[in-house]
């Protein structure tokens, strides 16, 4: 049975760990102390020969009076060193444990006093008590009474609060008469004696009592977490595209990748590109067109108007042009590139500006996302005809709701979002809709079946674009 420390007497770990760290200490100093005899030794060598003055031929008197300093400072600290180790090695610090808590305790033989096992010592039982029905139940009563076979119960069940009460057992015995009195558990012979009740034990044995744990029933901080969709769902919808199984295992890694491709490829190059516009624009003077200032009208407007002297502004522009608060929208583009594989993401909402929170008005994270990767492939494309507003990719393979694209159609091959709020994207591909589960990775799981059904399917070419490492170099995420 487990016997609590007496208050202001150290407990045997601690002296244990005192007597490592001595003995940790013991060869520490005993090098110390060879440091210091070298040196001292070295320059007393150097003061009665004075090597130093005949090699360099100086003859500056004071130096002798440093040496000395030098020389008494190191001895002083080697016999310190020397007092130390001997202190440590004469008067070790000492234990009485046994054989199995030596080897517990990892102390070395010399530290320890052995002692042999101690043998419980039979004592007569105290006179038959009559206890409680509580009592009966509780860890710490005693009473002859009890079966051999009766132990201590816990409730299974997991009641937030609950703590099991000590109560104080029958002030009289069996022969009417009170318990002795008894003494303080400090001057006690023993601390566990069965002749003392209960309620003297409790305040040092609360913290010794069993409390079964809590599931926490708060909610997770994670709410972008609670729509994830089950694996085995996703997998049933990979199964129709593929039947490799270890395509279905790097789902994860597949993603993480192409987070990384979308920030280092679209959102980092297009956040630079927008400051140094900015920038030559202050220098034109034009600060009214500041990008993530200015209305998207004026942007674009002014897209046509300086396009010798700043070509590049339309097509930032084309990446701008999915929300007229453009003041948040640059902002939130700005917080995906710098925060490293976009962890500042939130499928079903956004960040915040000046203290405002988050609402539908503002576009998503995943619409956001979505936007720049379809212009990306927009500027990648080759021009057609039928698409004079040169976005070739978004026309061709991306639609939104309320639009509904027609499945019937054996060439159709898109991503089609079904809903805003909350996002939620499927892939049409040769008549079938393949929609994966709803939550935060469901964009990227997307995106990714979109590609690989490139990659596998279609010789890597979307259109007369190879996607591969020779075009737009994007099916590298799929490489081991």
């Amino acid at each position: 049975m487990f016997t609590p420390p007496k208050e202001g007497m150290p407990s045997m770990i601690d002296r244990a760990l005192r007597m490592r760290r001595e003995e940790q200490a013991r060869q520490v100093v005993l090098a110390w102390a060879v440091l210091n005899v070298s040196l001292a030794g070295m320059i007393y060598t150097e003061m009665s020969g004075k090597l130093l003055s005949r090699y360099y031929n100086i003859t500056y008197w004071p130096i002798w009076y440093i040496e000395l300093v030098l020389a008494s400072l190191f001895s002083l600290n080697a016999l310190f060193d020397f007092w130390k180790y001997f202190k440590y090695t004469m008067a070790p610090s000492t234990i009485a444990v046994s054989p199995e808590q030596h080897h517990l305790l990892g102390l070395r033989n010399t530290s320890i006093q052995a002692s042999p096992p101690q043998k419980p010592e039979k004592k007569e039982a105290p006179a038959p008590a009559q206890s409680s029905p509580l009592q009966g139940q509780s860890v710490l009563s005693f009473s002859p009474s009890r079966t051999a076979s009766s132990s201590p119960k816990f409730s299974p069940s997991c009641v937030p609060g609950y703590s099991p009460t000590l109560s104080s057992p029958s002030p009289t015995n069996s022969a009417g008469g009170p318990f002795p009195e008894s003494v303080s558990p400090s001057h006690s012979p023993t601390f566990w004696n069965y002749n003392r009740s209960v309620g003297d034990y409790a305040q040092s044995l609360r913290k010794f009592l069993y409390q079964p744990a809590c599931r926490s029933q708060a909610p997770s901080a994670h709410k972008d977490e609670t729509d994830l969709g089950s694996k085995q769902a996703a997998e049933e919808v990979w199964a129709r595209i593929t039947t490799s199984r270890p395509v279905l295992d790097r789902i994860d890694g597949w993603t993480a990748k192409l987070r990384n491709w979308i920030s280092d490829t679209i959102l980092v190059p297009l956040v630079k590109e927008i400051d140094s516009v900015n920038s030559l624009l202050r220098r034109m003077g034009c600060p009214e067109l500041q990008i993530g200032e200015a209305s998207i009208s004026s942007l674009k407007q002014a897209a046509v108007t300086k396009a010798s002297s700043i070509p590049t502004l339309n097509s930032i522009v084309q990446y701008l042009d999915i929300t007229p608060n453009q003041e948040y929208l640059v902002d939130r583009i700005k917080e995906l590139a710098h925060s490293g594989c976009m962890s500042s993401f939130r499928w079903n909402g956004g960040g915040d500006l000046k203290n405002r929170k988050w609402d539908t008005d503002l576009p998503t994270d995943c619409a956001i996302l979505m936007h720049v990767f379809c212009t990306y492939l927009d500027s990648r494309l080759p021009p057609h005809p039928k698409y004079p507003d040169g976005k070739t990719f978004t026309s061709q393979h991306f639609s939104h709701t309320p639009d509904k694209p027609d499945v019937t159609k054996e060439n159709l091959f898109c991503i089609h979002q079904s809903s805003t709020t909350p996002p939620h994207y499927q892939l049409i591909y040769q008549g079938h809709v393949y929609s994966l589960p709803k939550g935060r990775n469901n964009l990227f799981h997307t995106i990714l079946m979109f590609l690989y059904v490139i990659k596998t399917k279609e010789s890597g070419m979307l259109g007369r674009v190879n996607l591969g490492l020779s075009g737009v170099n994007i099916l590298w995420i799929f490489e081991d």
